[in-house]
Order: structure tokens, then C-alpha cells, then sequence
């Protein structure tokens, strides 16, 4: 914003930008993770300093939740999600609470974990092979890929709130548009994106 109104443009004229540097991507680095955890999913903290990653593991065993610190690209520690939880697959960050949720595709479940403290804080039951997770518009959704249906819950209470069916073929990753809350969906097994 300027300190003074702009004037405005006759019609038809288009409207240029005052010429400036357009930042390029630099690559920042690599972080070597631990012998077969076979990363899947990634969040990033609210404040940009933490670094989430899903350890699906080998053939789907993984149990664990890395944590890294972002501007260094190292691992910090891991969370273990539990027995209950198998073949950590997709993450997202709730605002309002930080917590992470973890999508764990071979138990049928969602964990919850409160980074700050490492401890699992809840349990979200789910459609089989959950992949991708996501928050949006003040609620949260998993694909689950084995169910051909969509969970979505209360990112307060933890709670299911209900589940969307007809959205096609073996559901299986999620977007949001952070300003709309607009969540659209690939469908794997139907070629689709909704």
C-alpha cells in the first residue's frame, strides 16, 4: 500500500507493476532420515520453524512421526504414534491447538500429537487405508482410500462429524485454498480430482 491513493486508470488501460526482483527458489539443503522410514507425508509448523514428517516405514510398519527443525533441515526427535498406528502416511497442523495429525493407513485410525510435549493426545477413527488429511474452513478431512469415502471431523473435539461418500475411486490426497477453505481431492482409482 501506497501512502497516497493511486490514480485511477482510464478504461481499457491495464495496470503494470513497478519493476522489481521476483524471489527465486534456492535449494536449501537435504536431511538424511533414519534407514527405512521411508517418508511419506509433510507439514510445516504455523510458525515455520518445525518441520513434520510421516515414517510410513518398510512394507507399511512405520510408527513414528519425525520432527524437524525446519532452517537446518535436521531431525529433532520422533514421536511414537503407537502400536495402534501403522504406516504413517499423510500430516497436517491444526491451527488453533498446533497439534499434528497423522494419518496411519494399515490400522484404520488417525493419530493426534501434541508436538510440543511428543505424547499422542487422541485417536481419530477412520474409513480403511487413510491417506491424505487436511484442514480447512475449520474442519479436517481424510481420504480414505480403502472405503471410497472421506471422514470429516471437529479439529477441537476430535470428533467425527460425518462422512462424504461419492467422491470417486480410492480417495487419496487433499488440498486446501487457505483463503476460500476450498479442500479439493485426487481420486486415484477413477482419475479424478474433486
Amino acid at each position: 500500500p501506497t501512502a497516497t491513493p493511486s490514480p485511477t486508470l482510464p478504461p481499457g488501460t491495464i495496470p503494470t507493476a513497478t519493476p522489481g526482483a521476483v524471489p527465486i527458489p534456492v535449494w536449501l539443503g537435504e536431511a538424511i532420515l533414519p534407514a527405512g522410514s521411508h517418508p511419506h507425508g509433510l507439514a510445516v509448523s504455523t510458525d515455520g520453524y518445525k518441520l513434520y514428517v510421516a515414517f510410513h516405514g518398510i512394507d507399511h510398519s512405520g510408527h513414528s512421526l519425525g520432527v524437524m527443525d525446519a532452517p537446518h533441515m535436521t531431525l529433532d526427535s520422533q514421536i511414537v504414534l503407537g502400536p495402534g498406528a501403522l504406516g504413517p502416511n499423510q500430516v497436517t497442523v491444526l491451527p488453533a491447538s498446533g497439534h499434528v495429525v497423522v494419518t496411519n493407513r494399515q490400522t484404520a485410525n488417525a493419530s493426534v500429537v501434541d508436538p510440543v510435549t511428543g505424547t499422542v493426545v487422541g485417536t481419530i477413527p477412520v474409513g480403511q487405508m487413510p491417506d491424505g488429511v487436511v484442514y480447512a474452513g475449520n474442519l479436517g478431512y481424510i481420504a480414505n482410500y480403502g472405503s471410497n469415502n472421506v471422514t470429516v471431523f471437529n479439529p477441537l473435539t476430535l470428533g467425527v462429524v460425518g462422512t462424504l461418500g461419492n467422491v470417486g475411486q480410492e480417495p487419496a490426497l487433499l488440498t486446501a485454498d487457505p483463503f476460500s477453505g476450498d479442500t479439493f481431492l485426487s481420486a486415484h482409482g477413477s482419475s479424478e480430482a474433486l
